[in-house]
């Protein structure tokens, strides 16, 4: 078969999974402390900061901070803490199934009542074996 693209091999689609950061704790005015800075770049929002971490593969944290010429951190590795810092942002990715758990907290799912027993089809007299 003919390839076209970077897309196709022998013919078929190529399939890819990128898998995206979901920030689920967000620290709002608070710069990030520890973890691996990769990058520092300008970005004129915490939405693009975002985006910018979201394109980049293993980002799985940024700090934001709009006062500071609009600076946008983007880190490898987690960081370890936080400090207090007026104009600052700090958001952490999930890295495993256990970190959307903080999720939930603060979008709780509904909640299921429990489930309620069907009507018995005996009585007490078919419970007693049938004894007078």
């Amino acid at each position: 078969g003919s390839s076209v693209g970077s897309d196709c091999i022998d013919g078929n689609m190529r399939l890819a999974v990128k898998i995206r950061p979901h920030f689920v704790q967000k620290y709002e005015r608070s710069k990030c402390v520890g973890g691996t800075v990769d990058v520092q770049k300008r970005e004129d929002s915490l939405k693009m900061c975002r985006k910018r971490c979201k394109r980049r593969r293993g980002c799985i944290a940024i700090e934001y901070n709009a006062a500071a010429q609009k600076n946008c951190i983007l880190f490898s590795s987690a960081p370890t803490s936080f400090v207090p810092s007026p104009s600052a942002q700090c958001e952490v990715a999930a890295t495993d199934c256990d970190g959307l758990a903080g999720e939930e907290e603060d979008n709780p799912s509904p909640t299921v009542p429990p489930p309620t027993n069907p009507p018995s089809t005996y009585t007490d007299d078919d419970a007693s074996g049938g004894d007078p």
